[in-house]
C-alpha cells in the first residue's frame, strides 16, 4: 500500500529504536514529534490488542499425492479426539517385461508382501502395528478430486489384521578408517542400522492367500499389462485393524515400497539350485514429479471423545464434525490447539481492531503489526510442534473465506507484507522461534488495507491460525498447544498531525 506522506517512511526507519523505549501500551515514542521541512509532526504508539481464541476444527483437508500418506489410529490425551487415518492408492505396472514370472518355465510362488518405508511415527513405536488391506471395488480416477474425507468403495479385504514390526534392523557396511590389504579404499564391516520399513507378509506357507495365487497366474501370463492388473487389484486400501491404537505412522515416497512377489524356477538337476526371483508392483508417488506415477491420498477421520471433554462441541450428535462450532479457551484451560492433517485451528476475535480505523484514530499510519502466539510449554510429549503457522479470513460457520485470482478460486490467507494482498502464493509465514516458545506472523500490509476498508469481498467475522497451508503437499500430525490468553495482536503505529 502507498501512504502518501513522507512522514510515514521516515517513521519506518525509527520504529526499531523507537520499540526498544516502549515499556506499557499505548505509551507515546515521540512527544515532541519530529519536524522537517516536507514532513508532518508525529508521534509513534504501539498498543496490544487483546484477543478472543476458540479451538475450530476443519474438514476436507488436501492430502492427494502429499509427501506422505498415514495409516494408524491415536487417541490424543489432552482432547479426547482419536484420529483414525488410512491410505488409498492406485498399483501400477513399471518392471520389465522380462521380469515376469510367465518368462520362465515352471515358475513357482513363494510369498508376497507389501513394503512400506516410514519416516514418521506419531505415538508409540513399541509395539507391532496391525493393518487390513482392502482390494478397492474401482481405481482411483484422474479426473476426481480427493482430500481427507473422501470415500471411496472397496472391494474385498486381501489381508486381515497384518501385524509389521517398527523397530526392524538391517546389516549395512561401515568404513572401519583402515585401509584393505590393496591399500586403495578403507575396508568396511558390517553393522546393524535401523531399516525404517514396515513388511506387511500377505502370502507364505502356513499363511496362504487366494487372492495372491491368483495374482501370481496372472503374472504367468506373458501378455500381463497394467489392465489386465486394474482387472485383478484395482488399487488398494490400507487402514489401522479395529483393535489397533497408539501410533500413527507416516509413510514417505520411496522406490523402496512396493509389493514384492517372490518365487524361484525349480532346479532342472539334483546339482543345481532352485533360482530364486521377485517381481514388483508399485504404488504412491517416488519422485513427487512424475505426473503419471499412480494416484493416492489418505483419509483422516475425527472420532468425537467418548469420555467428558469440552472438544464434544466439535462433533455432531452423531458423530460427525461440526465445523461451526468452537470451544472457547475458557473451557479448556485457557489453551487452544492448531494440528496439522486433523484439522485443529484456532479462531481469532480481534474487537480491538475497530479502535484503529480512521473513523476512530484519523491519520493513522501502520508502521508494523505482528500477531504474537505464544505455545504453551512441556506440551510435545506425542506431537511435535508444526514449524509454520498461517492466518485465515473466516466468514459464518467458521468457513474458510474465498476469492478468485485469475481463473481460480482460492483460500482467503493472509499474504506478506510488500505482496498483493488480493493475490496467493505469497502467505505471511509464522514460524516457530528457535525457542519453541511463540509464532510470530507480521500482518502489516494486511492490517493497512483491513484499516482502510481496502479489502474487496466480504469482511471476515473472525481469523484463524492453522498450521496447514491446503495447497501444500506437507502431511503429518504436527500439533500445537497454545496459550490462549496471552495472543495478541500488537500494533506499532504512527498519527500523522
Amino acid at each position: 500500500m502507498n501512504w502518501p506522506t513522507s512522514a510515514f517512511r521516515l517513521t519506518s526507519a525509527l520504529t526499531a529504536a523507537a520499540a526498544v523505549l516502549l515499556t506499557a501500551s499505548c505509551e507515546k515514542v515521540n512527544d515532541e514529534g519530529v519536524d522537517l521541512p516536507g514532513t508532518t509532526p508525529i508521534s509513534t504508539k504501539y498498543r496490544d490488542l487483546p484477543v478472543s481464541a476458540s479451538t475450530v476444527i476443519q474438514d476436507s483437508l488436501e492430502t492427494l499425492k502429499a509427501d506422505r500418506f498415514l495409516v494408524g489410529r491415536l487417541r490424543d490425551a489432552n482432547t479426547g479426539i482419536t484420529t483414525v487415518a488410512g491410505a488409498v492408492l492406485n498399483l501400477q505396472v513399471a518392471m520389465p517385461v522380462d521380469s515376469l514370472p510367465a518368462k520362465f518355465a515352471g515358475a513357482v510362488l513363494d510369498s508376497a508382501k507389501i513394503i512400506l518405508t516410514f519416516d514418521q511415527v506419531t505415538g508409540s513405536s513399541a509395539q507391532p502395528v496391525r493393518f487390513d488391506v482392502y482390494n478397492l471395488a474401482a481405481p482411483l480416477s484422474e479426473r476426481e478430486t480427493y482430500n481427507s474425507s473422501t470415500t471411496v468403495a472397496l472391494g474385498g479385504k486381501i489381508g486381515d489384521n497384518l501385524s509389521a514390526s517398527l523397530k526392524r534392523m538391517k546389516k549395512v557396511a561401515q568404513a572401519t578408517g583402515i585401509k584393505n590389504k590393496a591399500g586403495t579404499a578403507d575396508s568396511t564391516v558390517l553393522v546393524d542400522a535401523a531399516d525404517p520399513t514396515v513388511h506387511l507378509v500377505l502370502h507364505k506357507p502356513g499363511q496362504p492367500s487366494q487372492f495372491v495365487r491368483d495374482l501370481f497366474t496372472d503374472l504367468q501370463d506373458g501378455t500381463f499389462n497394467q489392465a489386465k492388473l486394474d482387472a485383478r487389484w484395482k488399487g488398494m486400501s490400507i487402514q489401522p485393524h479395529a483393535t489397533f491404537s497408539g501410533a500413527i505412522v507416516g509413510f514417505n515416497r520411496s522406490y523402496e515400497s512396493r509389493i514384492m512377489v517372490y518365487y524361484h524356477i525349480p532346479a532342472v538337476a539334483p546339482a543345481t539350485k532352485p533360482k530364486m526371483r521377485t517381481y514388483a508392483l508399485y504404488f504412491g508417488n517416488p519422485s513427487g514429479s512424475d505426473a503419471n506415477a499412480p494416484r493416492y491420498f489418505t483419509q483422516i477421520k475425527a472420532e468425537r471423545p467418548t469420555t467428558a471433554s469440552p472438544f464434544t462441541q466439535l462433533f455432531t450428535g452423531g458423530g460427525a464434525v461440526a465445523e461451526d462450532q468452537s470451544v472457547p479457551a475458557s473451557a479448556s484451560n485457557g489453551l487452544t490447539y492448531i494440528q496439522e492433517g486433523l484439522g485443529l485451528g484456532t479462531r481469532l476475535v480481534i474487537p480491538g481492531i475497530e479502535e484503529l480505523t480512521p473513523a476512530r484514530e484519523p491519520g493513522l499510519a501502520v508502521n508494523r503489526a505482528e500477531l504474537i502466539i505464544p505455545v504453551q510449554p512441556l506440551t510435545t510429549g506425542v506431537f511435535t510442534n508444526p514449524a509454520n503457522a498461517y492466518v485465515y479470513e473466516l466468514g459464518n460457520n467458521n468457513r474458510v473465506l474465498r476469492r478468485t485470482v485469475g481463473i481460480s478460486n482460492v483460500d482467503r490467507v493472509i499474504q506478506r507484507d510488500g505482496a498483493n494482498q488480493q493475490g496467493e502464493n505469497a502467505e505471511a509465514i509464522g514460524t516457530l522461534d528457535i525457542t519453541g516458545r511463540f509464532y510470530t506472523v507480521v500482518i502489516t500490509s494486511y492490517l493497512q488495507a483491513y484499516l482502510y476498508n481496502q479489502i474487496p469481498g466480504t469482511k471476515p467475522t473472525a481469523f484463524m491460525v492453522s498450521p496447514v497451508l491446503r495447497r501444500s503437499t506437507g502431511l503429518s500430525l504436527n500439533r500445537a498447544v497454545l496459550d490462549a490468553n496471552n495472543i495478541t495482536l500488537r500494533v506499532y503505529y504512527s498519527n500523522l498531525r
